[in-house]
């Protein structure tokens, strides 16, 4: 890495690994995490409360290689984001919602906020 590292200098290493530019997506990540939690306590009750740490538990890991992408492999900087259905939506009757389109209008939502932060944190790791 031209960086110092002395990894071999790749998209995944320098946009998930690379120490030079840990500050950066800390940044990022609270940006989102915080973001994502503004989203859910103005959701109204479309989200049930007891689905909300799945979803900030996919927000907190977008930014690295976690379970919660296919393969376990981050691919925010393709721009690419893991699918928040399943965490909005569980097959819980406890979580089901008497709208299931502002269920997914939330979902749609979340995903463009999600997948815009993921666009602004690889543009600045690449604008570096």
């Amino acid at each position: 890495c031209r960086l110092g590292c002395k990894d071999l200098e790749t998209p995944p290493h320098i946009f998930v690994e690379c120490p030079s530019f840990d500050a950066i997506r800390l940044n990022h990540k609270t940006a989102i995490v915080g973001h994502t939690r503004a989203l859910l306590q103005s959701s109204k009750g479309i989200v049930k409360q007891d689905a909300w740490p799945n979803i900030l538990a996919l927000a907190e890991n977008l930014w690295q290689d976690h379970a919660i992408w296919p393969c376990g492999i981050t691919q925010y900087y393709l721009g690419m984001i893991p699918s928040v259905f399943p965490a909005l939506n569980p097959r819980s009757e406890s979580h089901q919602t008497s709208s299931p389109i502002a269920l997914n209008r939330f979902g749609i939502r979340l995903a463009n906020s999600w997948h815009t932060e993921a666009i602004r944190v690889t543009s600045r790791i690449w604008g570096e």
